[in-house]
């Protein structure tokens, strides 16, 4: 979940190779895409966050003129994605002045500050969202409540055994999505 978090690399400025930039706008253009395309790109523009500042401490690993290269070299890469409702681009980060460092943090702790194009989306929002799009489908079960047991990849499909209200049962699925955190490598 990362409380609804789309990364967009920003905050990995000691990665100077950029792969997890990378992998993370590349991630974000996904999401939108895929996202959107179930739910509508409303649920974006309602549910939305604003955008994330991040801060420089004083005894950062990275002066502020690296992190600014950083995150200047993030925003290159990204002009290559569409990474927001709409395929906004270029991606931009504005330091912030001195007055706005400022407002916002204590001047005796953190040397800079900027303002990013990275944002969150409202988890619950999507969700709800998901299932709504979802639940008219014909070809899809949703089973919401299920402690799932084990799952077996066998030659006709996949079986799934799990308990539902306090009952156990076991199903075979052609495709099974986990999209649950706990458990998840069980």
């Amino acid at each position: 979940g990362n409380e609804g978090k789309i990364h967009l690399g920003y905050v990995y400025a000691m990665d100077s190779s950029l792969c997890t930039a990378y992998a993370m706008l590349r991630g974000a253009e996904a999401f939108w895409r895929e996202v959107g395309r179930w739910t509508g790109m409303a649920l974006f523009e309602r549910h939305s966050s604003k955008p994330f500042i991040y801060a420089a401490p004083l005894d950062s690993m990275k002066d502020p003129a690296s992190i600014q290269a950083y995150f200047d070299a993030v925003s290159d890469l990204g002009e290559s994605y569409s990474v927001a409702p709409g395929g906004r681009r270029p991606l931009n980060t504005s330091r912030l002045s001195q007055s706005e460092l400022s407002n916002l943090f204590d001047a005796s702790k953190v040397s800079a500050a900027w303002q990013t194009e990275e944002g969150a989306i409202d988890p619950l929002a999507i969700r709800l969202a998901l299932i709504e799009a979802l639940s008219g489908l014909s070809r899809i079960e949703i089973r919401l409540g299920c402690e799932v047991q084990k799952v077996e990849d066998t030659k006709r499909g996949w079986a799934v055994a799990f308990s539902l209200n306090a009952a156990d049962e076991s199903e075979l699925f052609d495709i099974v999505i986990n999209s649950a955190w706990e458990q998840r490598l069980a």
